[in-house]
């Protein structure tokens, strides 16, 4: 499951990133969540704390940071357009 945001990248980006590993995607945190990919946000979402509630009663469930589960993926976080503004980055 996801929460928060990803910018540049779309939610639906990251869910084909969890499918193309092997992962099955839901969208909701329940007893069957193994892992919460947690994206900005500027306070905790109600699925990060439903997460940690559950794993606070024992469930394993993991609690990655997206730049965590892209490092997981062997991947690194691409530019978005603020990050390039006034270079010679082609587009």
């Amino acid at each position: 499951t996801v929460t928060g945001d990803f910018a540049p990248y779309e939610k639906g980006e990251v869910w084909d990133m969890i499918a193309g590993a092997g992962g099955t995607v839901g969208k909701n945190v329940t007893k069957k969540t193994t892992l919460l990919v947690i994206g900005e946000w500027n306070s905790v979402t109600s699925k990060e704390k439903r997460a940690r509630e559950l794993k606070e009663k024992g469930q394993e469930i993991m609690l990655w940071t997206f730049d965590e589960f892209l490092a997981a993926l062997g991947k690194s976080r691409r530019p978005d357009l603020e990050d390039v503004k006034g270079t010679s980055a082609p587009f």
